[in-house]
């Protein structure tokens, strides 16, 4: 079902007040006025084929089981963030889906597995994911591994309706296609596009006493 028919589905939910977040092809955040609505809204968009991912006070964030695909065409370089006390099982392993219910996001969803199509959108979450106003449960930035990843022949992957540049796929990827990227190759990039707290500090400074 479709974006446009899950929000008709919605407003035919009987005595329902609800104010548009966000909407996208990918999902729909709604805000509403009670606790019975919240609770009708996941009875219907899961008739429907949809998944709630986060409850937050009154708002309430669904989107399709398969959000629209995304074309990433075998041997494109994408990149994948994760906490480093995971680096001994990715190594071994690869990148697995996994299920949500315990991420900055507070969201809930099946298993996938995350990623983001460029660096850039790589260091929006590395941002996003330790900012301390940002995250629910900001993390730090030299706790957290960077991995560049090839993408093999035969994936499908689809939008994060989340996180734009986000995608995610149900498929683990093996080593042989992941590499840890070492961190003194990203970390001055990162550090440049998002100043540390004490570094942005002192270059406010600096602008300031020029003569």
């Amino acid at each position: 079902m479709s974006a446009d028919e899950m929000l008709k589905e919605l407003l035919n939910i009987q005595d329902i007040v609800f104010t548009i977040k966000k909407f996208t092809p990918a999902g729909i955040v709604i805000e509403v006025e009670t606790e019975e609505m919240i609770l009708a809204v996941k009875g219907t968009s899961s008739t429907a084929g949809w998944i709630t991912t986060r409850v937050h006070n009154k708002s309430i964030a669904i989107e399709p089981y398969y959000p629209p695909s995304v074309i990433v065409l075998k041997g494109t370089t994408i990149y994948h963030v994760s906490d480093s006390r995971n680096r001994w099982e990715i190594m071994r392993c690869g990148l697995k889906p996994t299920g949500g219910g315990n991420t900055s996001l507070n969201r809930t969803y099946p298993e996938r597995l995350h990623l983001a199509q460029n660096l850039s959108a790589a260091f929006e979450f590395i941002y996003f994911q330790t900012r301390p106003n940002g995250s629910l449960r900001p993390r730090i930035v030299d706790k957290l591994d960077l991995y560049e990843v090839t993408v093999p022949e035969g994936y499908t992957f689809y939008q994060d309706s989340h996180f734009q540049g986000g995608i995610w796929t149900e498929t683990t990827i093996s080593t042989a296609a992941v590499r840890r990227i070492d961190v003194r190759e990203w970390r001055p990039h990162y550090d440049y596009l998002y100043p540390p707290p004490d570094l942005e500090k002192t270059l406010s400074s600096l602008m300031v006493n020029v003569p």
